[in-house]
């Protein structure tokens, strides 16, 4: 007995395939709406997304109408740091920033649940980079995710984050020259936005953060 392919897994691309089809305006709400209902949700949680994302879209489409010939500061890529470097820029009213972002919206399915925060590798809100081969890998190629949407790579890790080597922290500091690079300055920067809600680890976790701009500007 042949059973019909089960193409259920592919949801979560089609959907986000959709999403992005809907942002760069390729086509209406309506369709949109139509299309995720015979791909399996409900025409609640789609009429939904359509509206968020056509908020998003038209918010984009007027930023793009209102270009200018020059501007102070160009921010390439609307990633984490992308978008904490741009927004810290322009703060001072006197600038002008320009913040680029190749990917779409980060209302997409695979984005905005962390349930299937896997289906993200490979779709539409991820580069699909690959690595060369390896010989450590027995000269194999790895897949290499990274986030084209907005957010980067922090809107596809279903919500994960990792501290950097204290190594790491400690070799930047040494080549700068500057000791705000070092381990124990940065630690404090992350304890001021972590809230740790594990076992309580006060000389390495932080409890009541969430504000990059106050913890970097903080005492």
């Amino acid at each position: 007995m042949i059973k019909e392919k089960d193409d259920s897994s592919d949801k979560p691309n089609r959907l986000a395939a959709l999403d992005l089809a809907l942002l760069l305006g390729r086509i209406d709400r309506r369709t949109f709406i139509r299309l995720c209902v015979s791909a399996g949700m409900s025409a609640a949680s789609a009429t939904v997304i359509a509206a968020e994302s056509s908020a998003a879209f038209s918010n984009q489409l007027e930023r793009a109408r209102s270009l200018e010939s020059r501007y102070d500061y160009i921010v390439c890529g609307a990633g984490s740091s992308g978008c904490v470097v741009a927004s810290r820029l322009a703060a001072d009213p006197r600038v002008k920033v320009l913040l680029l972002e190749a990917g779409g919206s980060d209302e997409a399915p695979g984005l905005v649940d962390p349930g299937i925060w896997f289906t993200n590798i490979g779709s539409p809100t991820d580069w699909d980079y690959r690595s060369e081969p390896t010989e450590a890998l027995n000269q194999r190629s790895v897949v290499v995710p990274m986030g084209r949407a907005l957010g980067g790579g922090s809107s596809i890790n279903a919500m994960v984050w990792a501290r950097g080597h204290k190594n790491d922290f400690e070799f930047w500091a040494k080549e700068s020259g500057d000791r705000n690079w070092g381990y124990d300055h940065v630690l404090s920067i992350y304890k001021r936005i972590e809230n740790w809600q594990g076992t309580p680890d006060p000389a390495r976790r932080g409890t009541g953060g969430g504000c990059v701009d106050r913890a970097i500007e903080g005492p």
